[in-house]
């Protein structure tokens, strides 16, 4: 497929020239590559994702674009805590409801498997993924190192093992964008 609206190859800084004064200043602000993040790590993980969507830069697909449509960071997130969220269901249907904690550990543990695999996925640039395979890859990586490191239910979550399974999120990087 054709898109007759490209820019081809020419630059932003070209493109700016083009635009009337009142779009270049708007231009500047919207910008996302004026407002990559400052961390001189971020911004090397920003360009290496950069360079393999340029190279990996393919034809429409409309079955990839219904994917990305369909699977997005928070509905990846609820599957992958699903059990976890399971748990709080039990919790509430059963007589642990009535108990002193009224489930406040359950309910915990689904908001840092939340907070800790959105964290994952957007640290590996889940929602920059090229393809179908890599977008999977990304989720299910994602969701296994949880598991080895948290448990599968997240019961042995502390700061010590969140530290470990940000590392070994960290070193997956070149792992999924190679």
């Amino acid at each position: 497929m054709w898109w007759p609206f490209g820019t081809g190859d020419k630059d932003t800084k070209e493109l700016k020239k083009e635009l009337p004064s009142d779009l270049q200043s708007f231009f500047e602000k919207a910008n996302p590559q004026t407002h990559k993040s400052s961390a001189g790590e971020n911004s090397a993980k920003d360009s290496i994702v950069d360079r393999i969507l340029a190279r990996e830069h393919h034809e429409y697909s409309h079955d990839f674009d219904a994917y990305k449509r369909e699977e997005l960071l928070k509905k990846v997130t609820g599957i992958n805590c699903a059990e976890i969220q399971q748990a709080v269901v039990d919790c509430y249907q059963g007589w642990s409801f009535l108990s002193s904690n009224h489930c406040t550990d359950e309910i915990r543990r689904t908001t840092k498997c939340m907070d800790v695999q959105n964290k994952a996925l957007r640290q590996l640039r889940y929602e920059s993924c090229y393809n179908k395979p890599q977008c999977e890859q990304i989720r299910i990586l994602v969701d296994m190192l949880f598991v080895n490191n948290f448990g599968q239910y997240g019961e042995s979550m502390n700061e010590e093992t969140e530290k470990k399974f940000e590392n070994e999120v960290d070193s997956m990087f070149d792992r999924v964008w190679k």
